[in-house]
């Protein structure tokens, strides 16, 4: 200490952990542990540079009166949900050009927003074509409120091509993998309009949504899709991330790996614990600078008892890490099933039997 007189000694700390964590320690040695590794990720910072790429200029937004004669002019089984205002539709490419449109816009605003993106006018690509869309639209505002992108592999795989899917160009799925083995949806492209991220129904009705195209089309049991982790993220963040939840399923691989930003604290805490998702999410929080949490996505999905498989570099996505998960639909929580499905709903989906061959 007499060395350093006269000099400025920085001192940092990370958020206070409340009581309610206290509970994911096994005993003091663990959680003087996970102090000890919380320093040393404060001391260890290190900023995640995000690619710089040319931003066009975002395309014209789509004229209402078009979007509300295409979604009329929709079947009525491409209803899914309605709810107050709001509705949920399915369409494909060819029934729904104006309003596909419109949903590439604003997928665009909406990924630049998290550096991720094409850098065009619109996110759009070939697989817009092939893919079914499920959207919500708010008929007071006559605004698209949010979208998922589907790949029904049954219908996909019938050449029996894995180019046909859209992940297939970040991760190598083997014969065994987990979308090969039944009927399967692809679910990928998925934002909430800037206008309604703070709306409590955009992300439940999109869900609601999903839930009920599966319950009309019972052979689907399997979701999977990948979870962006933001370039805004802080490398540090991501390592955390991919160590605390990838099971490294040996059926699937990355074809380009993200490469985690190590240190001999972080594989020391790792050889001894679980790093359970509150503690986790408090870890990322004391990292960015922001403040911000894990993805909303990825909490969702493990709330749905998600498996993750493999963490990959999407080239077609600005370079975007992406987790690759999936969900066995019919066995995640009761409670978010009879949310989604409703309870009668939820009995005959689970009860479904695929017709043997």
């Amino acid at each position: 200490m007499l060395k350093l007189k006269g000099k400025v000694i920085q001192l940092l700390s990370n958020d206070i952990v409340p009581v309610s964590q206290f509970e994911h320690f096994k005993n003091s040695q663990h959680l003087n542990d996970y102090l000890r590794l919380q320093c040393y990720l404060n001391q260890s910072k290190v900023g995640q540079k995000a690619l710089t790429q040319t931003l066009n200029p975002i395309q014209e937004e789509q004229n209402s009166e078009d979007l509300k004669q295409e979604i009329n002019r929709l079947p009525e089984k491409n209803t899914l949900v309605n709810y107050r205002h709001f509705s949920a539709y399915y369409a494909q490419y060819e029934q729904i050009p104006y309003t596909l449109k419109e949903i590439t816009r604003l997928r665009e605003i909406t990924f630049r927003e998290q550096n991720e993106g094409s850098g065009l006018e619109c996110d759009k690509d070939d697989f817009d074509k092939t893919y079914t869309h499920l959207f919500v639209f708010d008929h007071q505002a006559e605004k698209i409120v949010g979208a998922y992108r589907m790949g029904r592999t049954d219908i996909l795989l019938k050449q029996d091509e894995l180019s046909s899917l859209y992940l297939s160009q970040t991760f190598e799925f083997k014969k065994d993998a987990f979308n090969l083995q039944a009927p399967s949806l692809e679910l990928g492209r998925s934002f909430i309009s800037p206008a309604y991220q703070n709306s409590f129904y955009a992300l439940l009705l999109l869900w609601k949504g999903i839930c009920a195209f599966a319950y009309s089309h019972p052979q689907y049991r399997t979701l999977y899709g990948t979870v962006s982790l933001s370039q805004k993220y802080q490398a540090l963040s991501i390592t955390l991330i991919n160590k605390t939840l990838n099971q490294h399923t040996p059926s699937v691989q990355a074809h380009h790996n993200y490469k985690n930003l190590n240190s001999a604290e972080i594989e020391g805490y790792f050889k001894k614990y679980k790093l359970p998702l509150p503690l986790l999410s408090a870890l990322v929080k004391g990292i960015e600078e922001d403040n911000k949490d894990i993805p909303i996505l990825l909490k969702h999905y493990h709330k749905m008892g998600a498996e993750f498989h493999a963490l990959g570099v999407d080239k077609q996505f600005n370079n975007t890490p992406g987790f690759l998960l999936s969900v066995d639909l019919a066995k995640a929580p009761e409670k978010l099933l009879n949310l989604y499905f409703g309870v009668e709903e939820k009995v005959s989906y689970q009860q479904y039997q695929s017709p043997t061959l």
